[in-house]
Parts: C-alpha cells; structure tokens; sequence
C-alpha cells in the first residue's frame, strides 16, 4: 500500500502509558459503594472520604502492611446515622481469619474468595480490626 513504514516502539513504550494509566486508576478500585452498603476490595493504607448513594458522608482510614502482614485496621471517622453494610473481600487464599469490631470478635462464617458483611450502625471513631493468614510466594 505505498507510504511510509510504520514506526516500531519498544515494548516498554506501550506499557508506560497503561501503567500510569492503572495508577491513577487504582482509588477507584479500593473502594465500590451502592445501594447495599461499602465494599472494601483492596487493602493498604489510605483515606476515604466519600458520599453515599442516600447522601450521607463516609470518611474512614485504613491502616494495612498488607501483604506482607495480614493485619488491617479501619477507624471510621464519620459516618452515616443509618445502618451500612460494609462488605470485607476475603482474599482467595485465605484460609483463616478473625474480625473484630472494637475489639470484640465478630461472629460469622469468613470464608476465603467471598465478601463478610459487617451490617450495623457506625458511630465516629469506631475501630474494626480484621486478619488473616498470609502466604507470600
């Protein structure tokens, strides 16, 4: 077809616009909110602030080695008056794991690869702590 030959890049060329692209992309994948509460997808430290679907604001922090440790922390620091079902994803590995919720512990079947629904009212400065077994390859 005539014209000039098309340029060849190096691989890593392509990847770095995508890479970035993941990056600046990531908060978006920690957190879903909907009409069934607040879904915590990924751990690691950060801060949320967020307005739910009624309206109401949600700020929390979450504290987090993981995954070199399988110890996460949540301290609620504003939330709504109503009950919200925040929803826990279990990592697929996991094979054992506690949560507590102000240092007592939450009763339920945690199971690895599903979410644990901790479905109450949240009160300000509320602390919810969760762990599990880690295995690093």
């Amino acid at each position: 077809m005539g014209g000039r030959p098309r340029t060849l890049y190096q691989q890593v060329e392509l990847l770095s616009p995508n890479v970035v692209r993941t990056i600046a992309q990531i908060s978006n994948y920690m957190y879903s909110t909907g009409k069934d509460g607040l879904y915590i997808n990924m751990y690691g430290g950060n801060n949320l602030q967020t307005v739910l679907t009624d309206g109401s604001k949600l700020a929390l922090q979450q504290v987090s080695n993981y995954p070199w440790d399988g110890a996460v922390s949540l301290l609620i620091t504003e939330a709504p008056a109503t009950t919200l079902p925040v929803h826990l994803r279990i990592p697929g590995w996991c094979n054992k794991a506690s949560v507590k919720v102000n240092g007592k512990l939450v009763n339920g079947a945690i199971n690895g690869g599903q979410y644990f629904t901790l479905n109450q009212k949240w009160k300000k400065e509320i602390k919810s702590n969760w762990y599990w077994t880690c295995r690093l390859l």
